[in-house]
C-alpha cells in the first residue's frame, strides 16, 4: 500500500543521507588533517624561508577551506530544506489517511441510517452492528494514526540529531 512503499522510500533516503553525512564528516576530517600537517610544514619551512610564494600557497589553501566551509553550510541548509519538505508530505498523508477513514465511517453512517429507515424490524440489530463497526474502524485509525505520529516524532528526532552533527563538522 502507500504507507509501505512511504515507508520503503523514508529508509532508502535516510540510507542516503547517512552515507552523504559519513562521506561530509570523513571529507571535513581529512581536511582538518591535511590542513594541520600542512600548518606544521610551512612552519617549518618559515623558520628557514620566509617566501612570497608560500605566503601565497597559503592564501590560497585558506580561501579553498573557506570555500569547502560554504559549501558545507549550503549543503546543511539544502538538507534541512529538503527534510522539511519531506516532513510535510508525511504531514499531509497522514491528513489524509485521517480523512479517508473520517468519510468511510460517514458513509458507512448515511448507508446504515437508510437502512434503518427502510427495514425497521431490525433496528436494534444494526445499531448494535453500527456501534461495533465504528469501534474498529475508530480503534484501527486511532492505531494507525499513532504509528505515523511517532514515525513522524522519529524523523524529527533523526533531524535534529543530523542537524547537531553537520553543525560540529562547521
Amino acid at each position: 500500500g502507500i504507507n509501505a512503499e512511504y515507508g520503503e522510500e523514508v529508509k532508502r533516503e535516510e540510507r542516503l543521507l547517512k552515507a552523504k553525512m559519513f562521506e561530509k564528516k570523513l571529507t571535513a576530517v581529512r581536511v582538518r588533517k591535511h590542513y594541520g600537517d600542512y600548518c606544521v610544514r610551512m612552519k617549518s619551512r618559515m623558520v628557514n624561508k620566509n617566501s612570497r610564494e608560500e605566503q601565497l600557497f597559503i592564501k590560497q589553501f585558506e580561501k579553498g577551506l573557506k570555500l569547502q566551509k560554504e559549501r558545507m553550510s549550503q549543503a546543511k541548509k539544502e538538507e534541512k530544506q529538503r527534510q522539511e519538505e519531506k516532513e510535510r508530505k508525511y504531514r499531509n498523508e497522514i491528513k489524509k489517511i485521517e480523512q479517508l477513514y473520517k468519510d468511510q465511517v460517514d458513509l458507512m453512517q448515511d448507508k446504515l441510517d437508510k437502512e434503518r429507515g427502510e427495514k425497521i424490524s431490525w433496528t436494534e440489530e444494526r445499531a448494535k452492528q453500527v456501534k461495533r463497526y465504528k469501534a474498529k474502524k475508530r480503534a484501527a485509525m486511532k492505531r494507525t494514526i499513532e504509528a505515523l505520529q511517532k514515525e513522524l516524532i522519529i524523523s524529527e528526532d533523526s533531524l535534529h540529531f543530523k542537524t547537531q552533527d553537520i553543525e560540529n563538522l562547521c
